[in-house]
């Protein structure tokens, strides 16, 4: 089964590395992942309590997508499209882009 997980990581100048929001789910295909970075990103601007996606790059922002499998008969291509609207709201963003797909097994989360 595969773990999906979406961050957008913020570092504003002078200050720590930050996790500003974190999406996790359990299962994967490129349209999932689009609207899971959609959502990450639109959850960004509330908890910063904005309104334009060009107010997170002071925070010089990182969307992290993070992507484990366990293999076997449950085994996810790793497969990446993003839509052009998606593209220009990480762009207006101003945020690097990150995409970690790694094929082993996960470790069991706390429940």
């Amino acid at each position: 089964m595969p773990l999906l997980t979406v961050r957008l990581i913020h570092t504003p100048i002078g200050k720590k590395e930050s996790v500003l929001v974190s999406l996790e789910s359990d299962k994967y295909n490129p349209d999932h992942l689009e609207t899971l970075i959609n959502d990450c990103l639109t959850q960004a601007l509330k908890k910063i309590d904005q309104s334009n996606l060009s107010s997170l790059r002071s925070g010089h922002p990182e969307m992290s997508i993070l992507l484990s499998n366990a293999g076997g008969e449950n085994a996810v291509r790793p497969a990446l499209h993003l839509s052009q609207e998606t593209l220009m709201r990480i762009a207006e963003a101003g945020a690097a882009f990150d995409f970690d797909p790694h094929q082993k097994e996960r470790k069991q989360r706390n429940a």
